[in-house]
Order: structure tokens, then C-alpha cells, then sequence
């Protein structure tokens, strides 16, 4: 795993381990498609897409949504 594919799983394992969370959204800006690749790594699947806000561009951008579920991500690190 890389970096970020690292700290994303430690991320998600918290989130469903200790918080008991059933699903995590997560989004990625069209123009990084390597944020969705980690995404994808760890189970995530696209959830639509829409227009939102970047403030660091100031302006309206693509965002893939995403949708990563416990069932998913289990299923993803035990094949």
C-alpha cells in the first residue's frame, strides 16, 4: 500500500471499528482521479457525481461521490 492507500484503510478501519459507522462517503475532484484509485483500493464504489464547491479554486468543480460500505470494505481486505 501507499501512503495515502495507508492512511485512508487506518482511516475507514477507525471509523467502522471504533465508531461503528456502517458506510463512510468520500469524493474525489475529476482532475486527481489517484484519490479515487485509493478509494477504490479500499472497496469504495461511485455514488454519482455532481458540481461542488472548491474553495481552493474558488469556483464550482466535478466530484466524483463514493460509498464505502462495512460489508465492502471487510469483503476487500479478506480477498
Amino acid at each position: 500500500m501507499g501512503y495515502a492507500t495507508e492512511a485512508a484503510h487506518r482511516l475507514v478501519t477507525y471509523a467502522f471499528e471504533a465508531l461503528g459507522l456502517e458506510a463512510v462517503h468520500a469524493g474525489w475532484f475529476y482532475d486527481n482521479p489517484a484519490s479515487g484509485h485509493v478509494l477504490a483500493k479500499l472497496g469504495a464504489r461511485h455514488n454519482g457525481s455532481q458540481m461542488r464547491d472548491c474553495r481552493a479554486r474558488g469556483m464550482a468543480v466535478l466530484c466524483h461521490d463514493m460509498l464505502l460500505t462495512r460489508a465492502d470494505f471487510l469483503r476487500k481486505q479478506a480477498a
